[in-house]
């Protein structure tokens, strides 16, 4: 992964544990930072005497605004957001690597669009709903939840948003020190049975949870179900990071065929190495193979295990009900079987 310098033009507090980051892209690497809305940046930070690597939702539009932004919650014994809170301003150089992420809008569909985000989770819906109102006249509802009002990021462009177009957009506002826990009925009585519409998940753990299973509980179609996870890679002096992996077994040689683009390739399978890395070794396909972070955390590389057995070193972006589904890491993946086949076009 290749990270580029980017200074940071403004700096924007938030709210109290939280601020944004606004970036100048130079003329050169315009093409390199063209992003999605509801995508992320990876960025390598320096700790110590190694440096870590981080991912963080942009939570600017492409369309709206000029420039690229993300914005960052303190996480407790965080070690980047704190260090992005205290210590990157107006003036800053932040190394950067190209946008990723599949958490994006789907032009082909036209149902509404219901967005439930738990705190700094709001970071890429913002990106998405901004987006939306002005590319399509798609209805859009933001579910919001956070621990009580001087928590709410982005309140007051949030409330800009839902008086500029009231005819599209709906913002509910859900604050623990209300009592106002969201809970399975309370969604069902604010999705009001739209669930033909498409619903973008983002927030805490639980609050992820509680929602997968409202939307399970009605049905929901997988296709219509985006979810980003927020998740932390592994630094280099963890413990995590320090255990030893089982010894993999030689499995002989290995059939790999791989699916992108909607077109099938049989890739060379390098032993030792991991899928992803077989499949980018091949220069002879004509695909865009999707990747980010290559540690099992950014969810990037998800693809479909459509033939054989793997195993994956590591898994901190895959949830129960994706493994269950059959949705392997391409990064972390090494082959258990002599015939794989994983598709990408998920």
């Amino acid at each position: 992964m290749t990270f580029y310098p980017l200074n940071v033009v403004e700096y924007v507090p938030e709210t109290t544990d939280s601020a944004s980051f606004v970036f100048e892209i130079p003329e050169d690497l315009r093409a390199t930072f063209d992003y999605k809305a509801g995508q992320f940046l990876n960025f390598q930070i320096p700790w110590k005497d190694f440096f870590i690597e981080r991912c963080y939702s942009i939570s600017s539009s492409p369309i709206t605004d000029a420039r690229m932004q993300v914005t960052i919650k303190r996480v407790a014994d965080g070690r980047a957001s704190n260090w992005f809170n205290d210590e990157v301003r107006k003036g800053s150089k932040v190394m950067v690597a190209a946008p990723s992420g599949r958490f994006v809008l789907k032009e082909q569909h036209d149902n509404a669009l219901i967005f439930f985000a738990g705190g700094s989770g709001i970071t890429p819906i913002l990106s998405l709903i901004q987006t939306a109102l002005l590319t399509t006249d798609r209805p859009v509802q933001l579910i919001y939840a956070n621990r009580d009002a001087d928590s709410i990021i982005f309140k007051q462009t949030l409330d800009g948003l839902a008086s500029e177009h009231s005819n599209q957009l709906s913002c509910h506002h859900h604050l623990d020190s209300d009592g106002e826990f969201l809970t399975q009925q309370k969604i069902e009585d604010l999705v009001a049975q739209r669930w033909d519409a498409d619903f973008y998940i983002c927030g805490p753990g639980p609050f992820m949870d509680t929602v997968e299973a409202a939307l399970a509980d009605h049905n929901v179609d997988d296709e219509r179900t985006f979810i980003e996870r927020f998740v932390s890679s592994i630094d280099p002096d963890r413990t995590e990071a320090q255990t030893q992996m089982e010894e993999e077994p030689d499995i002989g040689d290995v059939k790999l065929k791989v699916t992108a683009d909607g077109k099938d390739f049989d890739v060379e399978y390098l032993s030792g190495k991991s899928l992803l890395e077989s499949v980018l070794a091949d220069k002879s396909i004509e695909a865009d193979i999707p990747f980010s972070c290559q540690e099992g955390h950014c969810g990037s590389c998800m693809s479909i295990l459509k033939q054989g057995d793997v195993k994956m070193r590591a898994n901190r972006a895959l949830s129960k009900r994706d493994l269950a589904k059959g949705y392997v890491l391409a990064c972390q993946s090494v082959p258990m079987s002599n015939k794989i086949w994983i598709d990408f076009d998920v």
